[in-house]
């Protein structure tokens, strides 16, 4: 029996734990920021978040705005290829395949371009 391997996107190396912190607080600015990529169905269009119904703080609170914003600034001096994995990784989160195929690559090549765009975002954010 063929099986295709298995690849987890969402595992950190240990010398990306801090970078991405920052990314994932880039993102979740990022997606509040953005109604276009964080659009739903209609159906579920005034669904609360279980974080919402929580007695404590916002989750917005938690976001750090200037560093969000900092993050933003200096993606330009990462390049294209990486700056798209890293958007993909951070505020879509949409189909691994289908973002694979639209960068002409497979699983395999969508992990290594992920781990090269992280070592790349720590050369530049983490001083």
């Amino acid at each position: 029996m063929l099986t295709r391997p298995h690849y987890d996107y969402s595992k950190v190396a240990p010398e990306h734990k801090e970078v991405h912190a920052i990314l994932e607080n880039w993102g979740a600015w990022s997606r509040s920021c953005t109604r276009a990529l964080s659009s739903c169905h209609p159906m579920f269009r005034y669904c609360k978040s279980p974080e919402h119904w929580e007695r404590t703080t916002a989750p917005s609170q938690h976001r750090d705005v200037i560093s969000a914003i900092e993050v933003q600034r200096r993606m330009h001096d990462i390049e294209p290829t990486l700056r798209k994995v890293l958007a993909w990784a951070y505020i879509r989160c949409d189909s691994p395949a289908r973002f694979a195929k639209s960068l002409d690559t497979n699983g395999a090549g969508l992990w290594h371009l992920l781990q090269a765009a992280r070592t790349k975002a720590a050369e530049i954010l983490v001083r």
